[in-house]
């Protein structure tokens, strides 16, 4: 229902900081205070579930050196900086707004298409291992192989680190480089 969705982001937007939690990151709803407008502080640990709002803070609109952080401390800390922070808070959801239309996380076309370009050279993967034969049992050598097997049958691993930057568009910079200090 779209005013049930609606007032669920005005809901959302009434929020100053949405603050993660560092084991399992809100996914969807994070997404949601994202595309409220309201900046998301999180701290990324081992496991992937902690990780996904890391993703979303680079994609959504690049805040990711303000609202990324490398500690619990670090995450009090800045949560309670934006709220002392006005101008800060204000510039960050001012990004948000006018971002969420030109960043990665909500372009929907472009999400699509990236996904139908990754479908079309999965199935020419696919297809090029039909094609290369059986030894009877019913199962390709590639297949036999496994997944690295099969992209260095293929001679390809080009087009196989292309098929991975087109499903993980962005690359959080996090991994370089340390946050900045707010």
């Amino acid at each position: 229902d779209p005013v049930a969705r609606r007032i669920h982001l005005q809901v959302k937007a009434l929020a100053d900081v949405f603050v993660d939690t560092p084991q399992y990151n809100g996914h969807g709803t994070a997404t949601d205070a994202l595309w409220a407008g309201i900046p998301l502080v999180t701290f990324p640990v081992r496991k992937m579930a902690s990780r996904a709002a890391t993703s979303f803070v680079y994609a959504s609109a690049g805040q990711g050196r303000t609202t990324l952080v490398r500690t619990m401390k670090d995450l009090v800390n800045t949560s309670v900086q934006l709220g002392r922070q006005p101008k800060l808070l204000a510039k960050l959801r001012s990004d948000l707004e006018t971002g969420r239309f030109q960043s990665p996380m909500f372009d929907t076309k472009r999400w699509v298409a990236s996904f139908q370009q990754t479908l079309r050279m999965l199935w020419e993967a696919h297809a090029h291992r039909s094609a290369e034969g059986s030894d009877g049992t019913g199962t390709s050598r590639s297949a036999r192989q496994g997944a690295g097997g099969a992209v260095e049958s293929m001679g390809n691993v080009d087009r196989a680190s292309r098929c991975h930057l087109v499903v993980a568009d962005t690359v959080p910079p996090f991994l370089e480089s340390p946050p900045s200090p707010l």
